[in-house]
């Protein structure tokens, strides 16, 4: 039912672009102006291959453009689509944004709107707030999004959903409805010196989800101690996620020196976590009141910290960046939901432009160590480091080397393990005119990778080698040919396996509206895992009742390891797209 609503949300919306034109014109007579571009993609295929999460069948509408009103720019975004699951975040959503710099502009040219000039960020809907990299960055809102920056005062809030609730599935798959809001304040510029006070407080709504109908159960058991006996009865509790509650004050500060040649900034935020705001609430005097009304402390809150350190240096041939960044065990803001916890890192990274502009040094290094606290058992030590150098001389092929060794140790004291990698990589290339208006490109890569994992007194390794030649021609007619090849060669202790594969494709404009690409693909695992595939794309523009994209796929894949994975698979994508 849900997706036949959907269906219907975008037929409507569909016949809202194929009416575009006359929509601009009304607009247009009334002092407004709407502009931008409307995809409606209709994808169907009649096997879905083994892990592969994206639906068979799915309709999608998606609209980017710009609402002028009275000279006053607005960005609009949009996606409707079949797609969107119940047991998963939200993927439908609707978002407006000042176009700050469209403002400016408008601003210089017409003086208006002067007001609005310490915008830095308006948007309301789906937003993407990117602010404290320990607090608020890498996540989408959904609510409004507002930076100001006045000056040398500097003020942003957020607040809205940042997650939606879903109470189907499984325990793990389970999330409640999450209020978030963060306020940010201080004095300067970030790309400059600056002093910022952050605070984000998060919540989920304990009654947005149902508990499942089932039950975890203790037997009743008898533990012996040394110095005691003790026995607990047999009992039950409802599985069921429950509801949570973060807060986390921050502070920036930053300083440019030497022109903005030399900045040097920091980062340090503290974190109040609830895991259960239903558990039993502490009693206690030395929390203080303002605190207490804010988040209130129960017996499942815990305290954690985290902080950052980084500097960089800007010189017109020379970029050197270096960073620390110190995450406790039990840190994790809902705002930066990817970082991983209980880690220090160090890394360096720069670059270096020599001979002209044309050869480019960049080495890296980077170390990281977990365990912390010494909680674990185990704790694991990994550097990475490296070199690329690229060298791009007048009239010759560009060549680009890159060497990267990995090393992980992890300690323990009956079998520790040692993982230790090295990547050479090696390529090649140019563009070049074989006659008038018959241009080509060539390129050639080598990747060799060898492997090696000691755990205890066994020692396993890896090689790996691959080479790839890929090569297009452009002719004057609308014709373009690309072909690649490349070959994969894996030894291991054990087995030796060697792969390869082959693509071509042809793209030919038959006029000025009309395109048609027609390709195919083959790869070979060892003669144990086989997939064939070809590809015949066609588009045709008419003009200002839009441009019509269709694909057609058919894929064969056969593994002799996994029968069951195998399939005959054909794909059907028809695309609509309308600008104006």
């Amino acid at each position: 039912m849900e997706t036949i609503l959907h269906t219907c949300r975008i037929l409507i919306l569909c016949v809202v672009c194929l009416c575009s034109g006359s929509i601009q014109h009304l607009a247009a007579s009334n002092g407004f102006s709407f502009s931008g571009q409307s995809t409606l993609t209709g994808h169907y295929s009649n096997h879905q291959p083994f892990g592969h999460a994206v639906p068979s069948e799915h309709l999608t509408w998606q609209v980017r453009g710009r609402l002028t009103l009275f000279h006053l720019p607005v960005s609009v975004s949009s996606v409707l689509s079949t797609q969107q699951d119940s047991r998963a975040q939200r993927m439908n959503y609707v978002s407006a944004g000042l176009d700050t710099r469209a403002l400016l502009r408008t601003i210089d040219t017409t003086g208006r709107f002067g007001f609005l000039r310490g915008i830095q960020t308006l948007e309301a809907g789906r937003t993407r707030p990117q602010y404290a990299s320990l607090m608020l960055r890498g996540i989408t809102v959904d609510g409004v999004n507002l930076s100001v920056q006045a000056r040398a005062f500097h003020a942003a809030v957020v607040y809205g959903n940042s997650k939606r609730a879903v109470g189907r599935g499984v325990y793990l798959q389970q999330q409640h409805k999450q209020r978030m809001l963060y306020g940010r304040i201080g004095a300067g510029y970030e790309d400059r010196t600056f002093l910022f006070f952050s605070l984000l407080h998060a919540r989920d709504d304990a009654t947005s989800i149902e508990p499942e109908g089932k039950y975890y159960h203790w037997p009743a058991d008898t533990l012996v101690h040394h110095l005691d006996t003790l026995f607990h009865e047999a009992d039950s509790a409802r599985v069921f996620r429950k509801p949570g509650e973060v807060l986390i004050p921050g502070i920036e500060l930053g300083t440019s020196l030497f022109g903005r040649r030399l900045s040097i900034g920091g980062e340090v935020a503290g974190m109040i976590n609830t895991a259960n705001t239903e558990s039993d609430p502490v009693d206690t005097d030395r929390i203080p009141g303002f605190v207490d009304r804010i988040h209130s402390p129960r017996l499942s809150t815990s305290l954690s910290y985290a902080y950052a350190i980084n500097t960089g240096l800007h010189l017109p041939a020379t970029r050197i960046q270096a960073s620390y960044r110190h995450i406790e065990p039990g840190y994790s803001s809902p705002g930066t939901p990817f970082m991983r916890q209980d880690q220090r890192s160090f890394s360096i990274r720069a670059s270096q432009i020599l001979w002209n502009r044309r050869l480019t040094l960049q080495p890296h290094f980077r170390r990281m160590d977990d365990n912390l606290l010494n909680q674990h058992r185990n704790t694991t030590h990994t550097t990475v480091w490296g070199l690329s150098a690229t060298l791009r001389p007048t009239d010759l092929p560009w060549i680009s080397l890159s060497f990267s060794p990995h090393r992980q140790e992890m300690d323990d004291d009956i079998r520790p393990v040692t993982n230790k990698a090295e990547v050479i990589t090696l390529s090649s290339g140019m563009n070049y005119t074989l006659r008038e208006q018959l241009h080509a490109n060539t390129s050639l890569s080598w990747s060799h990778q060898q492997s090696t994992i000691l755990h205890g007194q066994d020692e396993r390794s890896h090689t790996g080698n691959n080479i790839s030649l890929q090569q297009s021609l452009r002719f004057p007619a609308g014709l373009q040919l690309v072909a690649n090849t490349g070959l994969y060669f894996l030894e291991s202790d054990e087995t030796s396996t060697t792969s390869y594969q082959a693509m071509f494709r042809g793209n030919y404009h038959v006029s000025d509206q009309w395109m048609v690409s027609l390709g195919g693909r083959h790869f070979n695992q060892g003669g144990d895992r086989k997939r064939w595939s070809a590809r015949l794309e066609t588009s045709y523009d008419f003009g200002p009742y839009g441009r019509v994209q269709l694909l057609t796929e058919p894929v064969y894949y056969r593994d002799v390891l996994n029968p069951e994975r195998e399939y005959d698979r054909y794909v059907v994508r028809l695309q609509y797209v309308t600008t104006w």
